[in-house]
């Protein structure tokens, strides 16, 4: 029935894999992939890594705007009006979490920008005093010295959605402002820093590098290579997104629900944003070119058929907490049931594509890709 055989790792997935396998047949076709294998690079920075950078500094700026009409001298709009900005820079955010390579990882500036996971809770103890006013901000000392978490946007949610913060309060409040526009302004000029890095094409530049791969090139000496960071990056996006961004909201029992754990949770953008996360996944698979032989096009359309369903069940976790997380038992077992759902799909992506697609298309992966790391 199919080109392949299974592998031993998909068939550990049970059931649930091979139905995904089956509808997945039933699917359009993928995108078409670039016309000539060479073209590979300059196609995925034009279709996605360029246009999700542009778009990411393009809401930072909107929301830097919001908060100088509400936060500045000449104040002209209401703080309620700052959610929707802010929701709009988390989507465009989803799509440049799986680009954890070149300049994204340079300066630490991931973890500027999304300072995840917090186990102990760092953002929101040390930008609580700064929130208050009990800390002034020094304008005079710039914010980028401070910790990594006092500058991305959870350090922003925290500015707008936490204790104090002015979409709780929904009032004008000079300090939670003041620190609010400092973090925004930062995230807004990293933003444009990652624009620049990724559309230079000055000659030995990042935005050059990936795109002409070649012998003489330091970081691609091929579009293999060019091909493995993506591979990686898609890899590593599914297992962050599975085990540090879903699994810790699990319960630990079945009638149990820990939605406080999600990324963005106090500003109930936790699954908004996730399922954008799956949908730039989708988009990255696509717009890399990867080179699959015929014979592994069902593996391509099983795996972005399961990070479809993913979707539709993050969906699901959206309207069940729209209004407010699971408070009796009966919800708790549903939202427990619905991550563990998710987070098999996501499970059975990252299997088809590390044990099926990845070999089909002459990538070896090593155990950090993998790993996600």
């Amino acid at each position: 029935m199919f080109n392949k055989p299974f592998s031993f790792l998909a068939i550990r997935q049970g059931t649930r894999w091979l139905g995904a396998v089956l509808a997945a047949l039933l699917i359009q076709p993928l995108l078409a992939a670039p016309a000539c294998a060479d073209q590979a690079a300059g196609h995925f920075a034009a279709h996605y890594a360029r246009p999700a950078l542009q778009h990411f500094h393009e809401q930072a700026q909107i929301l830097t705007a919001s908060l100088t009409a509400v936060c500045g001298p000449d104040a002209a709009e209401a703080v309620t009006t700052l959610g929707q900005p802010f929701k709009n820079v988390l989507i465009a955010w989803s799509a440049l979490v799986p680009l954890r390579f070149g300049p994204l990882v340079e300066q630490n500036r991931f973890e500027k920008l999304y300072f995840w996971p917090d186990p102990r809770g760092l953002t929101q103890r040390q930008s609580g005093p700064f929130i208050t006013g009990n800390t002034p901000l020094d304008t005079a000392s710039p914010l980028s010295g401070y910790s990594v978490a006092l500058q991305g946007l959870p350090a922003l949610e925290q500015a707008l959605y936490g204790t104090n913060g002015l979409l709780v309060t929904e009032t004008y409040k000079t300090s939670a402002c003041r620190y609010a526009q400092a973090v925004s302004a930062l995230i807004t000029a990293r933003a444009k820093e990652l624009q620049h890095a990724w559309t230079n094409d000055q000659e030995n530049t990042f935005g050059y590098l990936f795109t002409h791969p070649g012998r003489e090139n330091p970081l691609f000496r091929s579009q293999q290579e060019v091909h493995n960071e993506l591979m990686k990056a898609l890899t590593g996006g599914l297992q962050f997104l599975n085990t540090m961004e879903l699994r810790p909201m699990q319960g630990s029992t079945h009638d149990s629900a820990l939605p406080r754990r999600g990324p963005f949770n106090r500003s109930n953008n936790t699954f908004t944003f996730l399922k954008a996360r799956t949908h730039a996944l989708q988009n990255l698979y696509q717009q890399a070119g990867f080179n699959v032989p015929e014979s592994a096009h069902w593996a391509e359309a099983a795996f972005l058929s399961e990070l479809k369903r993913a979707g539709h069940t993050l969906d699901e976790l959206e309207t069940l907490t729209r209004n407010q997380a699971p408070v009796t038992p009966e919800q708790a077992v549903q939202f427990n049931r619905l991550i563990t759902l998710v987070s098999h799909q996501l499970g059975n992506a990252h299997a088809i594509l590390a044990g099926d697609i990845a070999p089909a298309a002459g990538i070896t992966l090593g155990f950090n890709a993998l790993d996600g790391d």
